[in-house]
């Protein structure tokens, strides 16, 4: 599985999603983020993902974004855990 510290990341990597609800997101987020919570993501990952493009999660303990990362990459999606 593939981590990175956020202050390594760069938006020009890929997208950068937030794996929280809407309402802890709206209180604290990293900047660049874009919502989407971890059951809409699981739930419609297909629609919401590409195969040709990377991806970086996160979440405020690192749960979450771990448990997506580990399935997402299964199905041969290019995602990292980002920490924070």
């Amino acid at each position: 599985m593939k981590i990175i510290r956020y202050e390594e990341y760069n938006s020009s990597k890929g997208t950068l999603y937030d794996l929280e609800e809407p309402e802890v997101y709206k209180k604290k987020h990293l900047y660049g983020a874009v919502n989407v919570p971890y059951d809409k993501l699981m739930a419609s990952f297909r629609s919401i993902l590409d195969k040709n493009r990377k991806y970086f999660l996160y979440c405020s303990k690192g749960v979450r974004s771990r448990r997506a990362v580990s399935t997402l990459t299964r199905y041969g999606y290019d995602v990292t855990q980002v920490i924070n």
